[in-house]
């Protein structure tokens, strides 16, 4: 009789499904019971709670294998979107729990609100009624910033090693966009349209662009077919685009006219004057599971020494390999700037580098863009998504 090998995945959705279950219920519990009088009404919000933690996570994760993204849509958004509510839910009310246990020992509080039970019950009832009323709050404004157009970021950075006779060069960088069941082709329409209308020299993707298959997607990335400027269109991995099958997506990416740099360069020559610079790529180090390393050195490879280069690298903490070889500037992405407060301390934990322009080393600079579209919830809080607009200058 053959060894009989369980799937992990399955077993983790389950454990997730049971913890959130769990938590839903309880939070629920502690924030709709004090509000009514009547066990019906609490009895039917919790059934709700349950159906929408239960059925929706899973729907997402299995049932909606090789359907259209299109039809994934509407169920894979709302279920993200209960997530997020849930975990805004937690940190909410803990917030005020926490808070209320501080006021309730104070004496000026206590006189005003009596000395017998009614003091619990009023506790209750506020803590309760304040963490529905601010999850509510924060989720729809979360949701109006992760879908709002993104904003874009005008930004100026001198290198020293750039010509002067390119001096004002436009790069337009955009990132993490996460194409998938929630950002469709319409979305990626209208970032197109936005990063043409800046008339860019030259556009820079920083990865991440992909939560799919081939399939699934082919559709909704036709739209970046229409990313051209004269400087050219060039893009590197990131590690969603790399556990979304690399080979195959790398190989799409070309066909729409993009040039995908895996650990190469490519030098851009102004068509008017006679100086030039480098822009160089290197894999996403996630890229590593399949037989691909994440190499400065080797994009470096016959670069002339004595030009700037630019690096895309998805991660921003590929700039701790980046400084040990001759790179001016490092544009990434992967941090969404956290994209869900707090957890954009957690986020600095794990990359040097959580958002925005920074000097790395005497030579070296790094930008982190903080994502062109969202991933997981649709949220974001507080930061909205960017398409940066770069505008290189010459101190030479």
């Amino acid at each position: 009789m053959g060894k009989v090998e369980l799937s992990w995945q399955p077993i983790l959705i389950i454990s997730i499904i049971t913890v959130l279950l769990g938590v839903t219920q309880y939070f629920a519990l502690r924030s709709i019971r004090p509000l009514f009088l009547k066990w019906k009404w609490v009895r039917i919000i919790l059934i709700l709670t349950a159906i929408a933690t239960t059925f929706l996570i899973p729907y997402n994760v299995w049932l909606v294998r090789g359907l259209d993204v299109s039809e994934q849509g509407v169920a894979s958004e709302f279920s993200h979107f209960w997530l997020g509510l849930i975990i805004y839910w937690i940190i909410i009310f803990s917030l005020l729990f926490l808070s209320s246990r501080v006021l309730y020992v104070k004496k000026s509080i206590r006189s005003k609100i009596g000395k017998d039970g009614s003091r619990r019950e009023f506790f209750q009832k506020v803590l309760g009624g304040t963490s529905l009323g601010l999850t509510g709050l924060v989720g729809v404004t979360g949701y109006g910033l992760a879908k709002a157009d993104p904003a874009v970021e005008n930004v100026e950075i001198k290198l020293r090693r750039f010509p002067k006779e390119l001096d004002g060069y436009r790069i337009v960088q955009i990132s993490d966009l996460h194409i998938g069941p929630i950002i469709q082709r319409h979305h990626v329409e209208r970032v197109v349209d936005m990063v043409m209308e800046l008339r860019p020299d030259l556009i820079a993707l920083t990865g991440d662009f992909v939560d799919g298959s081939i399939e699934q997607l082919a559709d909704a990335v036709l739209p970046l077919s229409r990313l051209q400027c004269t400087g050219g269109v060039f893009f590197v991995s990131g590690n969603h685009d790399v556990f979304s099958g690399w080979k195959i997506w790398s190989n799409k990416f070309r066909e729409l006219g993009i040039t995908v740099l895996e650990n190469g360069h490519v030098e851009i020559k102004h068509p008017a004057v006679n100086e030039s610079f480098y822009i160089l790529g290197i894999n996403d180090p996630t890229a590593v599971r399949l037989g691909m390393q994440s190499d400065v050195r080797m994009a470096l490879k016959g670069c002339d020494p004595n030009k700037a280069k630019i690096l895309l690298a998805h991660q921003p903490r590929s700039v701790s390999q980046a400084e040990q070889f001759d790179i001016d500037l490092q544009l990434s992405g992967h941090t969404h700037a956290g994209q869900m407060w707090p957890f954009g301390w957690l986020v600095g934990f794990l990359q040097p580098y959580v958002k925005g322009l920074h000097q790395h080393s005497n030579r070296l600079q790094i930008y982190v863009n903080r994502g062109t579209g969202f991933w997981g919830p649709p949220m974001r809080i507080p930061y909205t998504p960017e398409i940066t607009s770069i505008v290189v200058r010459s101190i030479e």
